[in-house]
């Protein structure tokens, strides 16, 4: 019995030992694999970058040295000739002194001269032109009076030569102008001139045209001639008369009054009017204020017309085919 237990130990660990020599064998044989196909690449190689070229700058172009410019002699200066005064050498020569000569005066200063160059009139405005000379700081005018020559007064003209007096009444006048400086003071001579401005006659105002009553026209003559009426007509009474005093109307027209009078009555006077023919033809009796009152004329004729009440008020009615 232990022999053969000896026996399976035997194969076992036989076993075991051929698989430990197979297993060592096979990793060898991969590891020599692997390492051939290890490949070592080279380093790169780094190139160092190429110079850049040199240029070489161009040589300065040689400077050409100008010759120097000759010395300029100056011509010598002649001195002043010397006018001695014919009694300065006459003094001389007799052996005394001469006496001293005055030097020659400055010439004077323009002296400031105003002028009016002209005066224009124009209905009632005047223009006045001047001229000035010499030194002035501006100029003064006025009408009627001189200048005075400390604070000239009038009125002062800062700007230009021309000034304008308005709203002149007619009459004979007298324009004074002067040149001041900045104080006002007058300098030199003041000037003036006369001048009339004449008396404005107003044209008349047209008369205006005559206007005619209703009813009526203008005719040739001048004169409001009456037209022939051939519609209806309506008229007011008020302020005591009768609107229109006279028309001529087609046969076969209304003529329709109303009275319109707010002060009817008023002091007593009666308050009404009336339409009265004076032959009895047509009466509208008593009318109120507001009332109405028409009548239709058929018959042709001159139709006179009162009011009774107040007599005073009279009309025509003229009836044609």
């Amino acid at each position: 019995m232990s022999l053969e237990k000896n026996k399976v130990i035997f194969a076992v660990v036989g076993i075991i030992a051929i698989l430990l020599i197979g297993g060592f064998i096979f990793t060898n044989e991969q590891s020599s694999d692997n390492v051939s196909d290890i490949v070592v690449e080279p380093e790169p190689v780094v190139q160092e970058p190429e110079p850049e070229p040199v240029v070489q700058e161009p040589e300065p172009e040689p400077v050409v040295q100008e010759p120097e410019p000759e010395p300029v002699v100056p011509e010598p200066v002649r001195p002043p000739e010397i006018v001695v005064p014919a009694p300065v050498v006459e003094a001389i020569a007799a052996g005394e002194a001469p006496a001293p000569v005055a030097p020659d005066p400055a010439p004077p200063a323009d002296p400031t001269e105003i002028t009016i160059d002209s005066v224009t009139v124009e209905d009632n405005s005047v223009t006045v032109v001047v001229s000035i000379t010499g030194d002035f700081d501006h100029w003064h005018t006025q009408l009627n009076f001189p200048l005075s020559p400390v604070d000239a007064g009038g009125i002062m003209v800062h700007s230009g030569l021309t000034y304008t007096f308005d709203n002149v009444v007619a009459g004979d006048h007298t324009v004074h102008v002067g040149a001041v400086d900045s104080m006002h003071y007058l300098i030199g001579k003041q000037d003036s001139e006369s001048f009339t401005i004449a008396e404005l006659i107003a044209e008349p105002e047209p008369e205006p045209e005559p206007e005619c009553p209703f009813g009526q026209e203008m005719a040739a003559s001048g004169e409001c001639d009456l037209v022939v009426l051939t519609e209806d007509v309506s008229m007011e009474i008020d302020n005591g008369a009768f609107e229109f005093s006279i028309i001529k109307i087609k046969k076969g027209v209304t003529v329709t009054w109303k009275t319109t009078e707010k002060d009817l009555g008023a002091g007593g006077d009666v308050d009404y009017h009336q339409v009265y023919e004076e032959n009895g033809l047509f009466d509208s009796g008593p009318m109120s204020i507001g009332t109405k009152w028409s009548y239709t004329f058929n018959e042709v004729g001159e139709f006179n017309y009162i009011c009774p009440p107040h007599p005073w008020m009279k009309a025509t009615i003229i009836v044609v085919d």
